[in-house]
């Protein structure tokens, strides 16, 4: 009877050692947002985000996307630059991180990149400029997502 009792309390244990292991496991699963923003010039349009998740203390910036619209009809030859930066108060805000395309960025894109990581501890965001490929002169236009 205590060896059974025994097998079934290190059973028990070893469930319950099981279930923790999961819980810690979930409890660690890094889950995903994204930061928007929107710029204009001339007719044109930009839509933007970048997509980050949180993991091991940091913010990990994983996706650039875009997308270019306007009155005029927005071809493929775009040109796009995004840089990761942390805010600062006072100052110039430092860059962490950057990304250009060549003059090819499709007008619905985006660009998934890995290693961008950020300081928990400090405010940053993604700054974009876009250079949209349209009949005539291209307009540019930049802005910033919200910080996080």
């Amino acid at each position: 009877m205590i060896t059974t009792t025994g097998k079934r309390v290190a059973g028990a244990v070893a469930a319950s050692a099981v279930g923790l292991t999961l819980m810690a496991v979930s409890a660690g699963t890094a889950s995903a947002a994204d930061v928007t923003g929107s710029c204009s010039s001339k007719g044109s349009t930009a839509n933007y985000s970048a997509t980050y998740k949180t993991a091991s203390g940091k913010d990990w910036i994983t996706k650039l996307s875009w997308q270019l619209g306007g009155a005029k009809k927005v071809g493929n030859k775009n040109n796009v630059e995004a840089r990761a930066k942390y805010d600062k108060t006072l100052g110039h805000d430092t860059i962490k991180h950057t990304w250009i395309s060549g003059d090819n960025a499709k007008a619905n894109g985006s660009k998934n990149v890995s290693g961008w990581d950020m300081k928990r501890s400090e405010k940053s965001y993604v700054e974009f400029k876009f250079a949209i490929d349209v009949k005539g002169a291209d307009p540019h236009c930049s802005g910033h997502t919200a910080s996080f």
